[in-house]
């Protein structure tokens, strides 16, 4: 792993890396560098993924911006994340390699902890295959914690553990909102589970969506088909799923389900 750019306000003891919009503060501990850096690309990406990031000068002390806790010395034990720097208030992750913690924090008034709330209440009201809250904090800062995940490391969503996963939330209208194999990781039994749940939300009418919009995105930004291509292949990989797509209402109508799904896509763009 090169050293791209020494962290100065953390007395050297982190390297910046960036990729487009994804930035990292990795410690110098390869164990907790590891975790940070799965959190962006599962381990068999790694070299490659750090071959992708620039160098990002840390002259302006963009450090002391984007990652407010170098100002009072970050912990060595813990990696970060900034997930997309372009936002208003982009938020931070952070790893614990020793409680094997993820804690996501936001500025004031960015709704993190927020989110937290609503994810421990799916938690509380029995949403399986979802991550599950630790703890979230309103008074102090904008922040919630969740266990560390391992990630699936899944190659495509065309699996059938993916479809067990879709089908156990159609009972409660439980919808992920950002669907995607990147997103998915695995709990301390094995079983797939979902993380990034900023657009989650319970909403039975949205039934379906979320294996269209996960599979549009696996087309076009994994893939990287083209439109009409993409259009295809999502068609084709309805089959992969038929006890979802009768159970979600769309069987026999994959040409308005993926309309209804490139709708959702638009949106998110």
């Amino acid at each position: 792993m090169s050293i791209l750019a020494d962290a100065d306000s953390a007395g050297g003891v982190f390297s910046l890396f960036r990729a487009g919009v994804v930035s990292l503060l990795l410690p110098r501990d390869r164990r907790t560098a590891a975790l940070t850096l799965d959190l962006y690309q599962p381990a068999r990406g790694r070299a490659v993924a750090l071959k992708k990031f620039a160098h990002m000068s840390n002259s302006a002390g963009i450090l002391r911006f984007m990652f407010p806790q170098c100002a009072a010395g970050v912990d060595p034990r813990k990696g970060w994340l900034l997930a997309n720097h372009t936002k208003p208030s982009p938020a931070i992750l952070s790893v614990d390699a020793v409680t094997m913690t993820v804690t996501k924090h936001g500025l004031p008034g960015s709704g993190v902890a927020a989110e937290g709330a609503r994810i421990a209440a799916f938690n509380n009201a029995g949403i399986p295959g979802i991550a599950n809250v630790l703890r979230y904090d309103t008074k102090m800062s904008e922040s919630f914690a969740t266990p560390y995940y391992p990630p699936a490391n899944l190659r495509t969503l065309r699996d059938r553990r993916v479809e067990r996963l879709l089908l156990s939330w159609l009972g409660a209208g439980f919808f992920h909102g950002d669907f995607a194999p990147w997103n998915l990781r695995l709990d301390d039994g094995g079983k797939l589970l979902a993380v990034d749940l900023e657009c989650s939300r319970i909403d039975p009418a949205m039934a379906g969506m979320d294996l269209c919009y996960g599979l549009l995105r696996e087309a076009m930004l994994v893939r990287r088909l083209a439109p009409d291509a993409a259009e295809k292949w999502v068609l084709a990989s309805a089959a992969f799923f038929p006890e979802y797509m009768r159970a979600s209402g769309w069987e026999g109508r994959v040409g308005e389900w993926l309309k209804r799904g490139k709708e959702y896509y638009a949106q998110t763009l």
